[in-house]
């Protein structure tokens, strides 16, 4: 039976992991900031950054092809924090239709703040993942390393910080796979988190469903090698996924309710 570790060790581990999370937020908040007062070429996280304005107007979905459903979930909290703080904390119906106008008018403000969400997620998954990798095989410093490497690509730095499904769907998909990775306690059952994994695979779809066969991966290369488990692993994973996608994506149940009762 395995010793657990020193509580050293724990606080140690701790420290290294929230530093590497502090380390990917500061490496991008400079670069997400310049939207601010250079704006961006980036057509698609200004339209999704708008289209979770939206959910506050009651303008039906525009972009069921992404559909990012997790960035406007998480944007519409935000702009109703920024516009509690922007109001002075007396908030009007009249003060938040001057709110909004200015948005649609000048969005840099907003598409800041959706840019941090994705960071923020980015940060997250990652350091979960190095997390992960680190308490599976035993190393610390490489998956630390591997990690910072891994989200410094050129191909991949753009999505690190640009407000977009895509980046969003990259955190979600880090996180999951930490998830997958994750062992159980000694004499505990299961193999690894598959409600959770599959939940936040969910996410990943509802984000970007073209991370579609990223639920074959882990299925294949995680619970498929469970023994003779496998096969209810499998599905406690595929049933949260789809659970969740459904729950997190309101387009594929309210609008063909909005177009039945259009055509009536």
């Amino acid at each position: 039976m395995n010793e657990p570790a020193p509580r050293s060790l724990h606080h140690s581990g701790a420290l290294i992991y929230s530093l590497l999370f502090f380390l990917l937020v500061a490496m991008r908040l400079p670069v997400a900031h310049r939207v601010v007062s250079e704006g961006t070429d980036m057509v698609d996280e200004l339209n999704l950054t708008l289209s979770g304005v939206d959910r506050f107007i009651g303008v039906p979905f525009t972009n069921v092809h992404w559909p990012g459903m997790v960035n406007q979930f998480l944007l519409v909290p935000t702009v109703g924090t920024d516009f509690l703080f922007a109001s002075h904390f007396a908030p009007t119906p009249s003060a938040f239709i001057d709110y909004l106008a200015n948005v649609y008018r000048e969005p840099w403000h907003v598409l800041w703040l959706a840019r941090i969400l994705v960071v923020v997620v980015i940060a997250a998954g990652f350091t979960g993942l190095a997390a992960a990798l680190s308490a599976y095989t035993g190393r610390r410093w490489e998956p630390v390393m591997g990690v910072v490497a891994l989200t410094s690509l050129a191909s991949l730095w753009p999505y690190t910080y640009w407000a977009s499904a895509d980046g969003m769907a990259i955190g979600l998909f880090a996180l999951a796979t930490a998830a997958a990775i994750v062992q159980p306690p000694p004499g505990g059952r299961g193999s690894g988190m598959p409600v959770l994994a599959g939940a936040l695979m969910g996410l990943v779809l509802a984000s970007r469903t073209t991370f579609f066969p990223g639920v074959l991966l882990l299925t294949a290369f995680r619970w498929m090698n469970s023994g003779e488990r496998r096969w209810r692993l499998c599905g406690i994973f595929g049933c949260a996924t789809a659970c969740c996608q459904v729950a997190a994506c309101p387009s594929w149940w309210v609008e063909p309710v909005r177009f039945l009762r259009a055509g009536r």
